[in-house]
């Protein structure tokens, strides 16, 4: 069995799925497995939820590999994402703060 890990990409929570090479889905997880394996950086879509509470994948979600490349690649350009995502949050964040007044 092999017990696979998720970060989501908008919401950076962590996932886990459990794929079982005797089972019919397993084809379609052997790709994006044997990738990992060779330090592929793997993007993968249309994963959905089995558990909410435990935020386990369902393996027979219709999975769509989205990216496959070098893993250091990936990698930062998902940081680099990230990280301008979060200065576009803090840019509404400071917005709704009232401005202090310069007489004090």
């Amino acid at each position: 069995m092999f017990r696979l890990f998720f970060v989501g990409l908008k919401s950076k929570q962590d996932y886990k799925s459990f794929v079982e090479p005797i089972n019919k889905n397993y084809s379609k997880w052997q790709q994006i497995i044997d990738a990992y394996d060779r330090g592929k950086g793997i993007v993968i879509n249309n994963l959905t939820l089995k558990k909410v509470e435990d935020n386990l994948i369902d393996a027979d979600s219709h999975i769509r590999l989205e990216c496959l490349d070098d893993m250091d690649k990936v990698m930062t350009i998902i940081n680099e994402w990230w990280q301008e995502q979060d200065s576009f949050h803090k840019l509404f964040d400071s917005s709704r703060q009232t401005p202090r007044s310069k007489e004090q």
